[in-house]
């Protein structure tokens, strides 16, 4: 059994597998290579350290004795670490006052250290590697020089300039630190690769021998044995077992269960086996039987996992028909050698050389010898046989083992015949053969037998033959039917990756549906997916896994838009073998039809939610009224309610009583077409309904069914009313709001007419009187004077007149537009004490625009001038896309936002700020000053 798993296993092994065993070995020969080297250079690092220490005390014993004795060794073993390929540095301890090492400094380096670090000598270890502290090296380097113990070790160094592994020997050498290092960086990721290798393949060796143990017909169970306190097996617990499991032990439903759960009798010679398995990790091989499960089975019992799980792997197969079959066959041999000893059909005895037959007993099959005789093979043998009897013999002799062979005879009654013949050579003491036992059984009947098979067999084959040819015609006559199909049909075959996961499924068949839908002819061995990548954005490709997973059939309805289709489609899929059958059906017609049904029906709904109205049809033949949710909804009753024509009668307003029967009576008649507006009490609420109907006709003119719409029109008559009004309103407070405005303009202008221009008329005409005085007096000094002075007045009163003019129509807003107006008045008001400074627009608007934005910012000047006490004030107009925004800030005294609507001002600007759509934000702290923001939509003006 194992040998023949290991050869189905290598058979089945992917050529990548091998190829990834054979990187393996290589990686193992590479990595045992690089241990041997790094043996050596442990060696070599010994040797070195000794070589230090002797160098050392050598030069500390003859130091006094010849500086160039000194010289000589320094130089001696400078040039001996020069030569090494590892790093060499020998560092001393630097010490603190209390003796603690707290660094070391570089004393000594060869070659290769000096291209790692540098020109190190005389420099501190901590300063140029701070990372020895991180690492542990610094306390491994203190521990050698306080104990006197070299130290080794593999260390990961990422800090500084490196980032590699190091093989690091320490020695003590006085009171300092010989230290070399070999970078082993490469032989690590040599490591590190074999063991994600290993992983790899032991993940795929797992997934192949998982499915090599659920398809093979042998038992195959992982258990748990279960030990006592005293590690003496009890019990064992089935963890996973295979489909073929039951069929060979008849255990049901085992998995999670023990085996005295499910055969309390179990002989205990069972636990010893599988207890010792588990503890010794020796695979066992063994036939046993079982008295409770009534079998004989041939088991291989081997330990898997973590010894200390106590799991043992278990292949097994029931072989009770083959130990009775044994046991029947023993019997039936000792009854044949009892048989034969007795009444053989034919005995005989041979001679060592088989040249003579000293004796045959023939039983009337072949005739008797009684004497020797050495022409028994003339005698006996049929001359064509001769040949091969004489080799058959010479190879017996040659290797002393049983002759056994079938061969043609001449019988007692001079016919051909065939005997079995089986001969056993007899040896003596020294172990040569001293002559041969031999019995023969008649053949000939079964001979002949299978001459007659050999003729039903030759018969058979051209029976199959003529059944070959039948089953083709029929395979072309289905192949016919195939691509006569109106449904698209494909077989197609799982493309697995190394780890057995199915990447694509590659198509083998494709009828003519498809080429036709596809306009493909060449799809046959190409992949799916690849083809038509589509399929995993829709998830179909998902769906042919599931079913591939499941072995379940499944159907599924999909839209898809990819490579030029956009169709919908309905395709089922069901598994065989490893790959899938499918079929494909274009359903678009079907799909768009309910899409638009569903569209509608939607539409409908919403709007007879929305608009507060029903539906309803009526069918002529069975005279019956079906009403949609939305009806029911209008009435007032539970939707699905039994209704007719009549129930317009149970709701209708006493005074349409005639309308509603006028309506009933064209319903039954099947008018052509029907409106009216009917009122119904619902809830003791007036509605008004307005109804309207048309009739269906079929192709001979016969009515079908008259479709009608009722809907509730009392809630749009009631806002219309409401909307007019709430208009008038409206226009009335604008209106009213206007001629305040106007009346406060006209005070406004008024007032200062009259305290401006009015007291300066006023005052001339004083001034004139008084110059009537002086004429009759001739004082013309007085009269010159007087005259100076009503020029004067005269000339303040048309400057004041022409102001009051410019707040009425500023000539340069009319001419020149916001941004040279807005700077004249801002110049002007500048004179009042405050520092204003303005910001408007330079490009024009229209001039309504133009004239209401320069009121809103010449009233808010007015009103900072006139009530904030402000020093500094600033008007800004800017816009975007969609709105203009009026700015005026002062840091005066502020307001209270409470007080904020009730001046004349603020009204005057709040009320042209409403007509034109606009909204006025304040932001004012009493004693910070106030922020006026005005927002103003530009699609209502422009």
């Amino acid at each position: 059994m194992e040998g023949y798993m290991q050869s189905e296993e290598k058979a089945a092994m992917p050529a990548s597998l091998e190829e990834a065993t054979q990187l393996i070995a290589q990686l193992q020969k590479k990595q045992q290579e690089l241990q041997s080297q790094i043996e050596q250079h442990k060696f070599g690092l010994a040797n070195v350290a000794a070589m230090v220490d002797y160098e050392n005390t050598n030069i500390g014993s003859e130091a006094d004795k010849s500086g160039q004795k000194k010289s000589f060794s320094l130089e001696f073993f400078q040039s001996i670490i020069d030569s090494s390929l590892d790093v060499i540095q020998v560092l001393e301890a630097v010490r603190d006052l209390g003796g603690k090492i707290v660094d070391f400094r570089w004393v000594l380096n060869n070659n290769k250290a000096k291209v790692q670090n540098g020109e190190a000598i005389g420099k501190s270890l901590l300063t140029q590697n701070p990372g020895v502290i991180t690492t542990g090296i610094f306390d491994r380097m203190v521990q050698v020089i306080e104990t006197g113990h070299p130290f080794e070790q593999e260390i990961y160094y990422p800090y500084e300039q490196f980032s590699s592994w190091f093989y690091q020997a320490l020695v003590r050498q006085g009171d300092g630190i010989v230290m070399t290092t070999r970078d082993i960086t490469v032989q690590k990721k040599a490591e590190q690769e074999m063991l994600q290798l290993k992983d790899t393949l032991a993940q795929k060796a797992t997934d192949k021998y998982l499915s090599l143990f659920n398809s093979i017909d042998e038992g195959f169970c992982i258990i748990e044995v279960l030990f006592d306190t005293n590690q003496v097996p009890f019990d064992w617990r089935f963890l996973e077992v295979n489909p073929a499991f039951e069929k060979n032990n008849g255990l049901h439903n085992a998995a999670g269960k023990t085996i005295l759960e499910l055969t309390p009798d179990i002989e205990l010679k069972w636990f010893h086996i599988y207890g010792r398995v588990a503890q010794t990790g020796e695979p066992l091989r063994f036939e046993e039987s079982s008295v409770a499960l009534g079998r004989w089975f041939n088991l291989y019992a081997f330990r898997v996992g973590d010894p200390q799980e106590n799991h043992v792997a278990v292949i097994f197969t029931d072989i009770t028909s083959q130990k009775r079959a044994e046991a029947s066959l023993r019997k039936s041999e000792e009854q044949f050698r009892l048989f034969v000893t007795a009444s053989s059909d034919i005995v005989y005895k041979m001679s060592a050389d088989w040249k003579q037959m000293h004796f045959l007993t023939g039983k009337n099959i072949l005739s008797n010898t009684d004497v020797s005789t050495t022409n028994w093979v003339e005698t006996y043998i049929h001359p064509d046989d001769q040949p091969y009897i004489h080799s058959v013999i010479a190879q017996a002799i040659d290797s002393k083992s049983m002759l056994e062979l079938e061969h043609r005879v001449i019988l007692s009654n001079g016919k051909v015949g065939w005997t079995f013949s089986r001969a056993i050579p007899m040896l003596d003491e020294k172990g040569q053969i001293s002559e041969w036992l031999g019995t023969a059984s008649d053949i000939t009947i079964r001979k002949q037998a299978e001459e007659q098979l050999k003729g039903f067999t030759n018969q058979l084959e051209q029976e199959v033959e003529k059944r070959t040819k039948e089953l083709r015609e029929s395979k072309n006559l289905l192949q016919s039917i195939f691509d006569t199909n109106l449904m698209g049909m494909s077989m197609m075959k799982a493309i697995r990756n190394e780890n057995g996961t199915i990447e694509d499924f590659q198509i083998i068949l494709a009828n003519q549906k498809i080429m036709n839908e596809t306009g493909r002819t060449d799809l046959a061995g190409s992949r799916f997916a690849e083809q038509y990548p589509g399929v995993k954005q829709v998830g179909l490709f998902d769906l042919m896994l599931r079913v591939m997973e499941t072995g379940y059939a499944e159907r599924m309805e999909y839209y898809y838009p990819y490579e030029g289709f956009n169709k919908w489609y309905s395709c089922q899929f069901v598994k065989l073998d490893d790959g899938l059958v499918a079929t494909n059906l274009d359903i678009t017609s079907r799909k768009l039809a309910e899409l638009e049904k569903v569209k509608q029906y939607q539409i409908l709904h919403q709007a007879e939610k929305v608009a507060r109205m029903g539906s309803w049809e009526y069918d002529t033949d069975t005279e019956t009224l079906i009403w949609s949710e939305g009806m029911y909804r209008l009435f007032g009753l539970p939707v699905g309610s039994l209704v007719h024509p009549e129930t317009y009668l149970d709701f209708v307003w006493e005074e349409d009583r005639l309308i509603a029967e006028r309506l009933i009576h064209n319903l039954r008649r099947q008018s052509n077409s029907l409106e009216e507006t009917l009122r119904i009490v619902i809830n003791n609420k007036p509605i008004t309904l307005k109804i309207k109907a048309v009739l269906l006709q079929n192709r001979e003119a016969q009515p079908i069914k008259m479709l009608g719409v009722d809907v509730d029109i009392s809630e749009l008559k009631q806002l219309e009313d409401e909307n007019i009004k709430i208009r008038i309103e409206q226009q009335n407070q604008l209106l009213l709001a206007i001629l305040e405005a106007q009346e406060e303009e006209r005070r406004r202008i008024s007032e200062s007419i009259h305290n401006g221009v009015g007291q300066i008329l006023y005052a001339t005409k004083l001034n004139l009187n008084q110059l009537e005085l002086y004429l009759k007096s001739d004082d013309k000094p007085m009269i010159q004077k007087s005259l100076q002075a009503t020029e004067a007045m005269l000339a303040d009163a048309i400057t004041e007149t022409r102001r009051a003019s410019h707040e009425l129509v500023p000539i340069l807003l009319k001419e020149f537009g916001l941004e040279k107006a807005i700077g004249d008045f801002c110049r002007r008001f500048s004179k009042s004490g405050i520092k204003l400074s303005c910001h408007s627009l330079p490009e024009r608007l229209p001039a309504h625009l133009e004239t209401a934005i320069y009121r809103i910012s010449q009233e808010l000047v007015n009103n900072i001038v006139k009530h904030s006490g402000a020093t500094r004030a600033r008007i800004e107009i800017t816009r975007d896309d969609q709105y203009i925004y009026v700015e005026g800030q002062d840091n005066g005294t502020g307001m209270k936002m409470s007080m904020s609507a009730k001046g004349i001002g603020l009204k005057t600007i709040q009320d042209r700020v409403q007509l034109l759509d606009g909204k006025l934000e304040i932001e004012s702290t009493p004693g910070e000053g106030t922020l006026i923001t005005i927002i103003l939509p530009l699609r209502r003006m422009l």
